[in-house]
């Protein structure tokens, strides 16, 4: 009896096409899900310090209460800006710099404001394989309020 059923379950062949589907989905479909899970944190994390660098720029740049203190209060508004979108932590004040200090934003000629955004967050094990070790620089440029 045990034979019989045995035979009988070696020529059935109604769940193959399923476990061919599985062994696909676990060697293709998920690392590529992840592959596209991963570019898109990146993608998401670079629009949100570009945002965050632009709000410094101009709160230091018209002057803002909030950015009140020089280039020390342009680096602490980036930072509570930027812990408001991404992950708290990501940056600190070591890692905003203003004017003089943006070594590598672009020289724009004027009375600009300038604020740079530079982090190697993810440098962590925080996302494996080719998104790790990454580094987001980012720069903005305000014009600065000549009458404020």
């Amino acid at each position: 009896m045990i034979g019989q059923l045995s035979r009988r379950l070696r020529r059935d062949t109604r769940g193959s096409t399923m476990i061919e589907f599985a062994l696909l989905a676990s060697g293709i479909l998920l690392p590529l899900t992840f592959a596209i899970f991963g570019a898109g944190v990146i993608l998401w994390t670079q629009s949100s310090l570009q945002s965050t660098a632009a709000l410094a720029a101009r709160c230091g740049a018209i002057g803002g209460p909030q950015c009140t203190g020089g280039a020390s209060g342009v680096q602490s508004y980036a930072v509570s800006t930027a812990n408001n979108w991404i992950v708290s932590g990501m940056i600190t004040t070591a890692n905003v710099f203003v004017n003089g200090a943006a070594t590598n934003c672009t020289a724009v000629s004027g009375n600009v404001e300038i604020v740079e955004i530079s982090t190697s967050y993810f440098s962590s094990s925080l996302l494996p394989g080719p998104f790790g070790g990454r580094t987001i620089d980012v720069c903005a440029y305000y014009p600065k309020c000549p009458t404020c």
